[in-house]
């Protein structure tokens, strides 16, 4: 019975902490989704979305931990690599957030956020010739008017099961 009851308390977290992150409570939201990702069919969305929450705090090095451990559990996705890359970019890692970005890039092409970070991340490297290369497919993705905000969107309705796993 305490199971039961420990199970649905950490599915409340996990909803509490998608209405917190909506919110903007980021601090408050990472803490629901430490609870919530004892639940194991939302563990890797929660380990995301504390991710992201510890990103908005701007608390990297942990969120780079939290992307880590899923990565480290056999799921793969555009929106764990960008996500990573994102937090290498903000502290400097320049090299590591590049290769975040092109293991995005080969899991989904047209990804504009990944194409302006990369550009950005090569521009620090002295990779000129590279980041304008980033810049045109950028441009042509604008043209085509493709958003990547529904690829690279986390919603409850995604189970983890849609993230690729490696065995």
């Amino acid at each position: 019975m305490d199971m039961i009851y420990f199970n649905k308390g950490n599915y409340i977290s996990y909803n509490l902490g998608l209405t917190l992150y909506k919110l903007k409570r980021y601090e408050e939201a990472t803490d629901c989704f430490i609870k919530a990702s004892y639940v194991e069919s939302k563990q890797i969305e929660a380990l995301i979305y504390q991710g992201q929450s510890l990103q908005r705090l701007q608390k990297h090095k942990e969120a780079i931990q939290c992307f880590d451990e899923i990565l480290n559990k056999g799921f793969q996705s555009e929106k764990i690599y960008y996500n990573k890359g994102k937090s290498l970019y903000f502290l400097g890692i320049y090299i590591q957030a590049v290769k975040c970005f092109d293991q995005a890039l080969q899991k989904c092409q047209k990804l504009p956020k990944v194409y302006q970070l990369k550009s950005e991340a090569l521009k620090y490297l002295g990779k000129i010739y590279e980041a304008n290369k980033c810049l045109e497919i950028l441009k042509i993705l604008k043209e085509e008017k493709i958003n990547d905000s529904n690829i690279m969107s986390t919603s409850s309705s995604q189970p983890a099961s849609n993230f690729n796993k490696i065995n």
